[in-house]
């Protein structure tokens, strides 16, 4: 599932960013690089999901026989059994999926055939017949990957990374056009979209805006994000419904406060109001979160267990931590990147016009005198332990 893969890509990011672990990063790289070949659609973004078997047999793709692996390493066999855990009983229905050992016993001569060994696996893989691939672009999941690998970006400091989170971005906007849909069927016919195909590409935007200052990615997350209030927002239960209020068929409503595969539509519109109202100060996006915060207490009580994503982002807005770039420095770039890497997700990054240069940080609304330098900005967050 391109979720799953969604939630662990976003779990090392994390993980990298705080322990700055070499092999961790490398398993960062390869999972990115696995997931732009492996669900690579005919759309050039991503698709859905793999089915989990293939012949009939769940897994058979990617497991392997004990004897199997013996008779294609040949010599190479002892190498590979250094990093990879395998045995004659398996762990999986007799066979074998690969797992790496926890220690790594390689040497460093051994480390060039160990990838020449695992390329002829993967060779052999590939004449197996490969699972079923759901090869449609859901408009939520390809924004939160591009949103998800912008932040590896930031934490790898690879602009390779960041390129492609822009093509992607730049793909999107091209099959989407002035409306969004949640995907497209094979006769490109548009199908409903839902209250997290806005949230998400909305979340995109607002992250596009905090890492470049695109003023039209902000103003474009501004237009979405109303029109999915008038579209989404039940006047009755004041929250966000998951279809359009329109289309409704149903005796229920269909109104989800919890989260399912990924964080609930409800809790990503409400984050994304507090950064607009950050950015922006429109007092419009104030009313909004307020009017959300009282219906979201009144549920948290007898949902507590399944709302984890809106009582994480309760506690980001509370904080309210925002950084405020004025005017155009050359050394500005530098301290930005920086405070990505440990806030990217805790705060709202600001860009204003103006023609003295200074940063503001601030905290629930307390905020710092004008800062010119990177240490000056590290002592303030030190100092108010931000």
């Amino acid at each position: 599932m391109l979720y799953d893969n969604i939630l662990f890509v976003r779990l090392l990011n994390f993980y990298v960013e705080n322990t700055k672990d070499k092999y961790f990063k490398s398993k960062l790289l390869q999972s990115i690089n696995f997931i732009h070949q492996e669900f690579h659609n005919k759309d050039n973004l991503l698709g859905s999901a793999y089915d989990a078997d293939s012949d009939g047999a769940e897994g058979k793709y990617y497991i392997w026989k004990y004897q199997h692996l013996k008779n294609i390493l040949k010599e190479k066999f002892e190498l590979f059994k250094k990093k990879y855990e395998i045995s004659e009983i398996g762990n999986f229905e007799g066979c074998n999926i690969l797992i790496e050992r926890s220690e790594n016993i390689l040497k460093e001569n051994e480390l060039e055939d160990i990838k020449e060994v695992e390329s002829k696996l993967l060779n052999e893989r590939a004449k197996r017949v490969k699972p079923f691939f759901d090869h449609k672009s859901q408009t939520d999941l390809n924004s939160y990957w591009i949103y998800t690998i912008l932040q590896s970006s930031i934490v790898l400091d690879d602009k390779e990374i960041f390129k492609k989170a822009m093509s992607y971005l730049n793909t999107i906007q091209k099959l989407l056009k002035d409306d969004l849909f949640h995907c497209y069927d094979k006769k490109k016919e548009e199908i409903d979209v839902f209250l997290e195909d806005y949230v998400y590409f909305c979340l995109l935007l607002v992250s596009v805006y905090e890492i470049t200052n695109d003023k039209k990615s902000l103003n474009q997350c501004c237009a979405l994000l109303e029109k999915a209030w008038d579209l989404f927002y039940n006047e009755e239960n004041q929250v966000l419904q998951k279809n359009i209020r329109k289309c409704n068929d149903l005796f229920v409503e269909p109104i989800d406060l919890i989260d399912n595969n990924i964080q609930n539509g409800n809790s990503i519109f409400f984050l994304i109001c507090n950064k607009l109202f950050n950015i922006t100060e429109k007092i419009s996006w104030k009313n909004k979160i307020d009017i959300l915060k009282k219906s979201y207490h009144s549920s948290i009580n007898n949902a507590y267990s399944q709302m984890f994503s809106y009582i994480k982002i309760l506690d980001i807005c509370n904080d309210n931590i925002t950084f405020s770039f004025f005017g155009k420095d050359k050394n500005f770039e530098a301290i930005q990147n920086k405070l990505l890497k440990k806030y990217f997700e805790k705060a709202t990054f600001i860009h204003k016009d103006c023609d003295e240069c200074f940063i503001l940080v601030c905290k629930n609304q307390t905020c710092s005198e004008k800062l010119k330098s990177s240490e000056q900005v590290e002592e303030y967050i030190n100092a108010k332990s931000i």
